[in-house]
């Protein structure tokens, strides 16, 4: 008899391990923890079909016993894959920014690709319109060297963190409306030591603003490098 598998807890387990992937079994843990989702997708018109609820914080988690899904029958079960060949593109141009061997940067790229697939939780909802201007104003903000209690001061408490809690770590910040057909403006932070003209200055007392994603043209995610990812 095929084993059945309480899908609550595969998203729960999931939503753990992509925001701290080096507590949590890395990269390889968050990509069999997808693998295991698209094998239990529920069927059309289920929570994780485009019109359905959203898995991850929807109606149709509150209450009520969490249920169970059990996995294809068939012989090659679904398996999770990145949505397009752009986002590999971009996973590769703003990994360069950060040294090995970080994983919160792959961990946000396979958290957008799950948020649109009503799988990751955000922890803050954004109002449409203050993600709408967030969007707008995301490259111009990035053409100038930002700290990350800067970004919070100006755009709030994120909607997910990817990384570390502590303010004096490495990590991305994601920020959404909880429309799937919205993806997350996404900021990746990193030490930086000081301008170019000091290679040996002491790394900055918080990270910075190494890059931006946010989406471009409504089919690929676009990116920008700011001056203090350029000086990486």
């Amino acid at each position: 008899m095929t084993e059945m598998v309480d899908r609550r807890e595969l998203l729960s387990s999931f939503n753990d391990a992509v925001r701290r992937p080096d507590l949590f079994g890395g990269e390889t843990a968050v990509r069999a923890l997808m693998d295991q989702l698209a094998a239990t997708e529920p069927g059309p018109g289920g929570p994780g079909e485009p019109g359905g609820p959203a898995e991850a914080g929807g109606p149709a988690e509150a209450g009520g016993p969490a249920e169970a899904a059990e996995p294809s029958s068939e012989a090659d079960p679904p398996i999770w894959f990145p949505d397009t060949h752009a986002r590999l593109s971009v996973l590769t141009y703003f990994q360069r920014m950060f040294p090995d061997p970080e994983t919160f940067v792959v961990a946000s790229q396979l958290g957008q690709d799950a948020y649109q697939r009503g799988w990751l939780r955000l922890d803050r909802t954004m109002n449409p319109v203050a993600y709408q201007n967030l969007v707008e104003s995301l490259f111009e903000w990035a053409e100038t060297d930002r700290s990350l209690s800067a970004t919070v001061q100006t755009f709030g408490r994120p909607s997910v963190v990817f990384g570390s809690a502590d303010p004096r770590r490495p990590k991305t910040l994601g920020y959404g409306t909880g429309d799937r057909t919205q993806p997350l403006a996404v900021f990746h932070f990193g030490l930086v030591s000081g301008p170019v003209d000091e290679p040996d200055a002491p790394p900055s007392a918080e990270p910075a603003l190494l890059g931006v994603q946010a989406d471009g043209s409504g089919i690929v995610l676009d990116g920008a490098v700011t001056p203090a990812g350029e000086r990486r």
